[in-house]
């Protein structure tokens, strides 16, 4: 099934053919989210993405952005981060590894917390 060409002008997610709410589905998520910005993102602006992480208000959400620094220095946009994605691919695996916590301010900082059955990997901590 292939989304509805009507999301982009309706902002609801709908798949022709599909019975499911996604709309209520993304409300009831609680999975934590990371979303992650693109500097020079004109297809997916800050904007955008505000309004679509409205959807999930039950989610804890961690947000970071991919700054062409980060990148080495490297131009960015919507496509171009591909090329460049190591930075990118090290935060994630971080972020899902839970070496990463965000601080109530925004800041991201390294997790000092090991998780609960004692394995030895960092805790989730405050994503």
């Amino acid at each position: 099934m292939a989304p509805s060409p009507r999301q982009g002008r309706t902002s609801r997610y709908t798949l022709r053919g599909s019975d499911t709410d996604y709309e209520a589905a993304l409300a009831r998520l609680k999975l934590p989210v990371l979303a992650v910005g693109v500097e020079n993102d004109s297809l997916a602006p800050p904007g955008a993405s505000d309004h679509l992480l409205q959807k999930i208000p039950a989610a804890p959400v961690s947000r970071w952005h991919y700054s062409e620094a980060l990148a080495g220095g490297h131009r960015l946009d919507h496509f171009r981060w591909v090329r460049h994605s190591d930075g990118m691919s090290a935060y994630i695996t971080d972020w899902i590894s839970g070496r990463l916590t965000t601080r109530q301010d925004g800041a991201v900082q390294q997790s000092t917390q090991t998780d609960p059955a004692g394995e030895g990997r960092p805790g989730r901590g405050g994503d």
